[in-house]
């Protein structure tokens, strides 16, 4: 069963990350992303809905990866994707905060707000 299981894993990381390779330190790299996201978004107002859901969602990731021993224990625990798809997603996160900024979406006024619905 262990066996079968840990094959299933490798054939996941080949057949999964086609142009992603593998990150022996990811944890570390994982680390130091979601410091650097909870440190960056507080340039946001703390009213910011994407600031708060920010500050959720990473420090819930961080604490995962610092009680985790193995890459597959955050995998598992984080669901949301390979160590590397994780990296990647907190790269983005982190370029997406200046956006945020210079956007300053909290500041407008949701009446006003028009959305457009596409069919």
């Amino acid at each position: 069963m262990y066996r079968t299981r840990f094959l299933c894993k490798a054939a996941e990381r080949v057949f999964t990350m086609v142009g992603l390779k593998p990150e022996p330190n990811a944890k570390e790299i994982l680390e130091k992303l979601y410091q650097e996201t909870l440190e960056r978004v507080k340039v946001l107002p703390e009213r910011s809905v994407y600031r708060q859901n920010v500050e959720k969602i990473t420090n819930y990731r961080w604490k995962v990866v610092k009680e985790s021993e193995t890459v597959e224990a955050i995998e598992e625990r984080v669901g949301m994707g390979l160590v590397e798809e994780l990296i990647e997603q907190a790269k983005s996160e982190l370029e997406l905060i200046p956006k945020f900024q210079e956007w300053k979406l909290w500041e407008g006024d949701p009446d006003k707000i028009k959305i457009n619905i596409l069919d």
